[in-house]
């Protein structure tokens, strides 16, 4: 009994010490929690070589969109990888019993170095499904709707916990597949 409780507890704390990554959504944008000052996380792979880390990472990409070709935008080989995703209604929320819907254009772009990737955010638009008009991260009320005023004030805690849960959930996929050595689910047939 008491093996097994420690056994538990030993993979409780790997599994966490494995997924401290996250990004914290702040009036600049999406930041790395551990460190806000970083727009980018750092996510350490050890005994993986730059060369494949990268390999992973574009069978990753590739495994993932429904056309890979069309949504990578930059690809330096061994070195870089940058690409493209839309989520239709990314989160949503209600206002005077009106569900609004807000969709999210994003660029996830990696640079490898042997042993990490530098996996970060970028040119994050939010847009309403109805209307397409901007949804702001930080903006006056004067503006739009936002999840901080210009001065840096939370107004939507719960749409901010959404946005933090929607990108740590994909950098998690990522490390998943990573880890897994770039075993898919769909490779166990």
């Amino acid at each position: 009994m008491k093996k097994t409780l420690l056994i538990t507890l030993i993979l409780g704390v790997i599994s966490l010490s494995c997924f401290s990554q996250q990004f914290e959504l702040t009036p600049e944008g999406l930041r790395d929690a551990a460190d806000t000052s970083k727009d980018f996380l750092v996510i350490p792979v050890d005994g993986k070589s730059a060369s494949d880390l990268y390999s992973m990472s574009k069978r990753y990409v590739n495994e993932k969109m429904s056309n890979p070709k069309f949504a990578i935008k930059s690809d330096l080989d061994g070195d870089y990888l940058r690409y493209s995703l839309y989520y239709p209604t990314i989160f949503s929320f209600s206002k005077m019993l009106v569900s609004l819907k807000i969709n999210g254009a994003y660029q996830i772009e990696m640079r490898f170095r042997d042993g990490r990737v530098r996996y970060n955010i970028t040119t994050l638009s939010l847009t309403f499904e109805e209307g397409g008009n901007e949804f702001y991260i930080a903006a006056s009320k004067m503006k739009g709707w936002a999840i901080f005023d210009n001065k840096g004030k939370l107004l939507m805690k719960n749409e901010k916990q959404k946005l933090e849960d929607h990108f740590n959930n994909e950098v998690k996929m990522f490390i998943d597949f990573i880890q897994s050595d770039g075993a898919s689910v769909n490779d166990n047939w």
